[in-house]
């Protein structure tokens, strides 16, 4: 177990010395290791080459099974500390980036304020890097787009579909278009997206545009990257209304009016179905999908005080006597 583990760091890190580090060990002895195992399974595992170090076809092979029997060890050692009733205190999650923003850190902050004992490995990348961490059991569940992915081997749970909103900065050309946008106007200008985009998003797109790839002016997996580059310029950015709040607030963005029904998250929380399911792990899956109901009615609030369309909305939906609105 413990070669597989080196050889696994050394795969990740492509390099003796940084895999060493990591491994807290001295590089003469990760190559000891690594050449010990070589000799076990009786094949070279690792050639050295200008982009650094690199499985040979053996080694693919080798590194496919130990992540797999590292994982299924680890899973072993938590569900025995479960039935045990000793308390398992560390959640890992791997989530998208609008998803990380959205649901998992707020209820990271709720669930650590009422017991900062727990331990949370928060991991943040697309939502292929993020499913392929939970098949390879790196963390304990996922939270990410979910539109894309059919797996017999995973759990499921559904979450809200939220609508996302196309934003600029104030002053802005859209902005000053009154009523609603085509969306092929608004694709005139520089995009700015955050994450990879799913298929059910990027054909609608490509139809728009005309065209049989789509490239983005701006792809950053960081969302207050992407915020500042869309309040400094004229790129158009895609944004549930939470992630905005502030800027919608302080003036720095505006919502344009456009229709795209197909312009929304859909996510879903994953976990392998062969897993234990620890009882923090199931908390923080409970808390999640809580969050995601509170998302529903800010989400509904915000529409309503930054949308041009909601406004006129609300406006004739609230009844007036002698000029004075009346507020249930």
């Amino acid at each position: 177990m413990r070669h597989l583990h080196h050889a696994l760091a050394l795969h990740e890190h492509r390099n003796f010395a940084r895999a060493a580090e990591a491994l807290h060990l001295s590089q003469p002895a990760l190559t000891r290791s690594i050449q010990m195992l070589e000799e076990n399974m009786g094949c070279l595992l690792f050639l050295r080459a200008r982009t650094g170090v690199e499985p040979t076809e053996a080694g693919l092979l080798m590194l496919k099974r130990a992540r797999a029997i590292v994982g299924q060890a680890d899973d072993l050692m938590r569900e025995g500390s479960a039935l045990r009733k000793t308390k398992v205190r560390e959640v890992r999650v791997a989530a998208g980036p609008y998803a990380a923003h959205l649901v998992v850190a707020p209820t990271v902050a709720r669930l650590l304020a009422a017991d900062p004992r727990l331990r949370f490995d928060l991991r943040v990348d697309h939502w292929v890097k993020v499913f392929r961490m939970l098949k390879e059991r790196r963390v304990d569940l996922a939270v990410c787009e979910a539109s894309e992915i059919e797996d017999d081997e995973l759990e499921v749970t559904p979450m809200r579909i939220s609508r996302a909103y196309v934003a600029v900065r104030p002053g802005h050309p859209l902005a000053e278009t009154g009523g609603a946008l085509d969306f092929s106007r608004v694709l005139r200008w520089p995009l700015a997206i955050t994450a990879r985009l799913p298929p059910r998003v990027l054909t609608p797109l490509l139809a728009f545009q005309g065209k049989s790839t789509f490239v983005p002016s701006v792809h950053c997996e960081d969302i207050g990257v992407v915020r500042s580059i869309v309040k400094q310029s004229d790129a158009v950015g895609f944004f549930p209304l939470p992630l905005v709040r502030k800027e919608l607030e302080w003036g720095e963005l505006k919502l344009l009016e456009v229709e795209a029904t197909w312009l929304h998250t859909q996510f879903a929380i994953l976990r392998l179905k062969d897993r234990l399911t620890a009882k923090p792990v199931q908390s923080f899956i409970e808390e999640i999908l809580n969050t995601d109901e509170m998302l529903a009615q800010t989400e509904e609030e915000l529409s309503a005080r930054f949308l041009p369309a909601r406004r006129d909305e609300m406006a004739r939906a609230t009844p007036h006597i002698n000029g004075t609105s009346i507020t249930k």
